[in-house]
C-alpha cells in the first residue's frame, strides 16, 4: 500500500509539470500572413474605433478606401508594425513573470541511509523529512509588487516606442507631402517655360530671336524634366518607406493624402505642465524610478529571517521516529547590508535619471519653440518680400514680351526665380510643420493608452 501511494504522489508531481514542444520558424506562412493584412480589414476598424473613443482629439471616421489620411495612418501604424508587435509580445512575457512572482519556494524532500559496521540484528538507518520554507520575513509580496513594478516598465517602454512610431510617421508624412507639392510646383514650371519656349521658337523660325536665345529655354526644361522624374522616383521610395512603417507590404493597394498641415500646439504657457503629465519619456522614468523603490524595499526585507519547518521520519536500528523540526537564521552579523547599500544608491540614480529627463524635457521644449520661431520668421520673409518682387518681375517681362519686346533671358530668368522663391515656401512650410510636429511629439499622445493587466 505505501508503493501504491508513492507511486501515485510521484505521478501527480509530474502531472503538475509542463512539457516542452518545438515551435519552428515558418518563413513561408509569415510571409503569407504579411501579404494578407489589409488597412480595410474587420479588425484594424476596431482598433481605429477603440483608438479614436481613446483619443482627446478628433481623428474622424476610418475609411481608408477613399485615401489615407495622417489619422488613419496612425492607427494602421500602431495595429500593424512590426516592432511594436514584437514589444507587446515582450510584454506579455513580462506580465506572466509579474503574475507568477512571490510564489512560495517548493518544499524539500531530503533521504539519507546508512548500515552500521557493528555485528548487530538490525544495522540499518534510514531517515527521510520534508522541509517547508514559511517567508515571516514578507518578502514574497515585495517579489511580486517588483515584478509589476517592471512589467509596468514594459508597459511604459512600449508607450514610449508606439510614441515614436507615430512621431517617424509624421516625419515621413510631412517629406513625402512636401515632395509632392515640389513635384506639383515643378510641373506648373515646366508647362510656363514650355509655353514660353514655344513663342521663343516661332520667333526664330520668323528670324525675330536667334537660336541661342531660345536654346535656353530647352536646357531649363531637359533640367527640370530630369528632376522631376528624381523627385517622382523619390515619392515612390517615402512611399514604401511609410508602407513599411505601417508594417504592410511595399506594393499594398494603398493610397495616401500627405499634407503639411499641422495641429498646432498649446499656448508656450501650458507646454511644460501638459509635457510633464504625457510625455511618454517621463512616465517611463517614474516607472523606473519605482522599480528602484520597489527593489530597495525588497532588500531592507530580506534582512528578516524566514521559518523552516519540516516534518520527519526515521528509521534506527529497527526503532522508528517521527520528529518535527525547524530553523531561523540569526540575523546578527549579515543584515543584508550590501543589497540594502546597493539598492539605496540605486534609488538615488533612478531619482537623479528622472530630474535629468525633466531637465532635458525643458530644454527641448525651448529648442523646438526657438526652431518654430526662426522658420516662421523665413516663410514670413519669403511670402511677404520676395515672393510679391518676383511675381512682379514675371508680370513686367510678360507685359514687355506682350508689346512685342521679348527677352528670352528676361523671360527665363524671372520663370526660375517665381519657381524657385516658391519651392523655399515649401521648403520653409515644412520646416514649420516639423518644428510644430516636435514640439507636440515632446507633450506626449493626445491618446491613452491601452488598458492593461494588473494584479
Amino acid at each position: 500500500m505505501r508503493r501504491i501511494f508513492a507511486v501515485l504522489g510521484f505521478c501527480l508531481l509530474l502531472a503538475g509539470c509542463q512539457s516542452y514542444e518545438r515551435l519552428p520558424l515558418d518563413e513561408a506562412a509569415h510571409k503569407r500572413e504579411w501579404q494578407a493584412r489589409s488597412a480595410d480589414s474587420q479588425s484594424v476598424r476596431d482598433f481605429a474605433r477603440e483608438l479614436a473613443a481613446r483619443d482627446a482629439s478628433p481623428r474622424g471616421t476610418y475609411n481608408p478606401l477613399d485615401g489615407v489620411d495622417l489619422a488613419e495612418a496612425e492607427a494602421i501604424a500602431l495595429f500593424f508594425n512590426a516592432d511594436l508587435r514584437k514589444a507587446r509580445l515582450d510584454a506579455g512575457a513580462s506580465l506572466a513573470n509579474a503574475q507568477n512572482a512571490g510564489a512560495w519556494d517548493n518544499p524539500e524532500l531530503n533521504i539519507s541511509g546508512g548500515m552500521i559496521l557493528a555485528s548487530i540484528s538490525n544495522p540499518w538507518k534510514a531517515a527521510a523529512a520534508i522541509e517547508f520554507t514559511i517567508p515571516l520575513s514578507g518578502r514574497k509580496g515585495v517579489e511580486k509588487d517588483l515584478a509589476f513594478a517592471e512589467h509596468s516598465v514594459t508597459w511604459r517602454e512600449i508607450m514610449s516606442r508606439e510614441w515614436q512610431v507615430l512621431l517617424e510617421l509624421r516625419r515621413l508624412w510631412r517629406e513625402h507631402g512636401a515632395t509632392l507639392e515640389r513635384a506639383a510646383l515643378l510641373r506648373a514650371h515646366l508647362a510656363q517655360v514650355e509655353e514660353t519656349g514655344k513663342r521663343a521658337e516661332d520667333l526664330t523660325n520668323a528670324g525675330e530671336l536667334g537660336r541661342t536665345d531660345a536654346r535656353v529655354f530647352a536646357i531649363e526644361l531637359t533640367l527640370r524634366r530630369i528632376e522631376l522624374a528624381e523627385l517622382e522616383r523619390h515619392s515612390q521610395e517615402q512611399q514604401i518607406a511609410l508602407k513599411g512603417l505601417l508594417g504592410l507590404i511595399p506594393d499594398a493597394p494603398l493610397t495616401f493624402t500627405p499634407t503639411l498641415a499641422v495641429v498646432q500646439p498649446p499656448a508656450a504657457g501650458e507646454r511644460e505642465s501638459k509635457a510633464l503629465k504625457h510625455s511618454p519619456e517621463i512616465a517611463l522614468a517614474r516607472a523606473q524610478y519605482e522599480v528602484a523603490e520597489q527593489q530597495l524595499r525588497l532588500e531592507i526585507r530580506k534582512q528578516y529571517p524566514d521559518l523552516r519547518l519540516g516534518p520527519g521520519f526515521d528509521v534506527d536500528e529497527g526503532q522508528s521516529t517521527i520528529s518535527l523540526g525547524f530553523g531561523i537564521p540569526i540575523p546578527i552579523i549579515n543584515l543584508n547590508k550590501q543589497g540594502i547599500a546597493h539598492a539605496r544608491a540605486a534609488r538615488l540614480a533612478s531619482r537623479a535619471a528622472f530630474e535629468a529627463e525633466c531637465e532635458k524635457l525643458t530644454v527641448a521644449l525651448a529648442l523646438a519653440q526657438a526652431r518654430l520661431v526662426r522658420v516662421r520668421a523665413a516663410r514670413d520673409s519669403i511670402e511677404t518680400d520676395l515672393a510679391p518682387l518676383v511675381d512682379l518681375q514675371v508680370k513686367e517681362a510678360r507685359e514687355r514680351a506682350a508689346l512685342g519686346d521679348f527677352d528670352a533671358l528676361l523671360m527665363l530668368e524671372a520663370f526660375k526665380t517665381q519657381f524657385e522663391a516658391k519651392e523655399r515656401v515649401i521648403e520653409a512650410r515644412l520646416q514649420e510643420a516639423l518644428a510644430i510636429d516636435e514640439i507636440n511629439g515632446r507633450l506626449g499622445p493626445t491618446f491613452k493608452p491601452q488598458p492593461t493587466e494588473g494584479k
